[in-house]
């Protein structure tokens, strides 16, 4: 009936779509009272051994730690300065991660979208970003002039994602590294630094010179400065790891709207529970019998997920055992997150921080209601790993009601920066079939799809199984920009899915005139 009725009228699309910023706008304010990941404890809760002390495994992650390339030239505090990192095949990358107290626009917006418009409010939002590059005494710019993506309607952004400064000290001994903090297009400060003279491997902070009138309070900016030579410029793998079936997925492929639309960020389903377990066993298998895929998923250097709901309980439930057996850590990317499209209610949240892991946990506790066995050894995992929430503590989901096509390219590239310049061999990606077929499109190299036509043009046309594998080999020499995924492999009984069926009428119906047939158009209502 809600097929049929899109379909007599066309402003019915656009009436839906009003409805469903109308519920995201209300959820946005607060959590929503049915559901399945809320924020807080359970009513129902009260056991000592289901109690959890989400603060407590709240970490800076192990993996952010960059290892030096030549620990023979730190000085006495152990502090390798980046003037000894001056080998004649040696680049200098900067690895920004986060500023802090960035003044804040002259009004404030409870909404972080593009619905305030419609909300008809003048209301201004920050929107931070940092430029950077290398300089010569006299001014000149010395190799690349980088910029990291606009973060909105925040004092404190966060990125962790690294970028080539293209030039070294070999070559200019006396480069001066300098930084610019922008709002939109005003410039809010900036500052110049020796670069020999900053500690290499090691986050630095240091305070902006702030324009006149900006603000009496400096803005800070963590970094650190890489030396290629410990970035391991050799081949490295990389595994995406689809989420189980969330609740939506199962609305979806019945045509309830009223359900896809009941709630924000989606968990899992029961099968979708089932189905993390179902890869845990494989894995375990794997490990016994020797499979490389298994071994490498057991202990990666470093294991990325999405902080969406569904792919946090995925990770918990399939990799969660083997990591806090380990002492693992789970790090929650925000630029792993799904596509967001207009009406996709499962790409959308209120969250932040360590209100996303009571979120999972607390979905996790009704998905296993009637199963205590089950739900003791999920919350006995949940309590021996550690949590790195720093990319997820301020607005970290898609700012308007859909990811343009400007906002995706920018995600992605941030996205292949982490994994890019990681000094670890083997990473791990917990997330979303729609933004992994993005990244397949963006970064797979043409070489591979020469040798593998028939795989080339099925990564970038279906969609991975719930719970799919794919091992990938990346090559950091490349660049982001450079098409970097040398070869990829289905792996562990991992198949592609063809669309069709309910999700077909639905996008027929709900995208955007002109997009109909486009299963990547930024407006189509159903792609998660």
């Amino acid at each position: 009936a809600v097929l049929a009725q899109l379909r007599c009228s066309p402003g019915a699309c656009q009436r839906f779509s009003r409805k469903a910023r109308s519920r995201w706008r209300s959820a946005r304010r607060g959590p929503m009272g049915n559901s399945m990941c809320s924020t807080g404890p359970s009513a129902g809760s009260a056991s000592k051994e289901l109690e959890l002390n989400v603060e407590g495994q709240k970490v800076r992650a192990k993996a952010r730690k960059m290892p030096h390339a030549r620990k023979d030239d730190s000085n006495a505090t152990g502090t390798t300065r980046v003037g000894s990192l001056v080998e004649a095949d040696s680049h200098l990358f900067l690895l920004l991660e986060q500023c802090r107290d960035v003044p804040a626009g002259s009004q404030s917006s409870s909404l972080s979208c593009s619905c305030a418009a419609t909300e008809k409010t003048s209301a201004v939002r920050n929107r931070p970003f940092v430029r950077c590059w290398a300089k010569a005494a006299d001014g000149t710019v010395l190799g690349k002039v980088e910029q990291w993506p606009t973060r909105s309607n925040t004092r404190s952004p966060t990125w962790f994602s690294a970028r080539p400064l293209g030039t070294s000290l070999s070559e200019h001994p006396g480069a001066i590294l300098h930084l610019e903090l922008w709002d939109g297009a005003t410039l809010l400060g900036c500052l110049d630094a020796n670069l020999g003279d900053l500690p290499g491997h090691q986050d630095e902070t240091m305070a902006f010179e702030m324009q006149d009138g900006v603000s009496d309070l400096p803005a800070t900016i963590t970094f650190q400065v890489l030396d290629s030579a410990a970035l391991s410029f050799g081949s490295k793998t990389v595994y995406f790891v689809r989420h189980g079936e969330s609740v939506w997925n199962n609305a979806q492929s019945k045509g309830l709207l009223h359900e896809m639309a009941a709630e924000l960020d989606h968990p899992l389903s029961a099968k979708g529970a089932e189905q993390a377990e179902a890869l845990r066993r494989r894995i375990e298998a794997g490990c016994k019998t020797g499979d490389a895929a298994a071994t490498e998923l057991c202990s990666p250097g470093v294991l990325y997920v999405s902080p969406l709901c569904r792919a946090i309980q995925t990770g918990l439930i399939a990799l969660g055992p083997s990591q806090a057996a380990s002492g693992g850590e789970f790090v929650l990317m925000a630029a792993a997150r799904e596509k967001q499209n207009l009406g996709g209610f499962d790409s959308m949240s209120n969250r932040k921080g360590t209100e996303i892991l009571h979120g999972a946990v607390e979905g996790m506790k009704r998905l296993y209601g009637t199963q205590p066995d089950k739900l003791r050894e999920c919350v006995d995992t949940f309590k021996r790993l550690n949590f790195d929430v720093h990319e997820a503590e301020e607005d970290w989901w898609c700012e308007g009601t859909s990811d343009s096509s400007e906002m995706l390219h920018h995600r992605l590239q941030e996205f292949m920066a982490q994994i890019l310049y990681t000094p670890h061999e083997t990473s791990v990606v917990v997330g979303h079939s729609h933004f992994f077929r993005s990244v397949f499109k963006s970064c797979l190299s043409e070489e591979f799809g020469a040798i593998n036509k028939t795989l080339a043009k099925d990564i970038v046309t279906k969609k991975l199984c719930n719970c799919g594998v794919v091992k990938m080999q990346l090559d950091p020499r490349r660049g982001v920009e450079g098409k970097p995924i040398i070869s990829l492999e289905l792996v562990l009984g991992t198949t592609l899915d063809s669309e069709g069926g309910m999700r077909d009428q639905l996008n027929a119906c709900c995208a955007a005139p002109g997009h109909a047939d486009d299963r990547d158009a930024e407006n189509t209502l159903v792609l998660q």
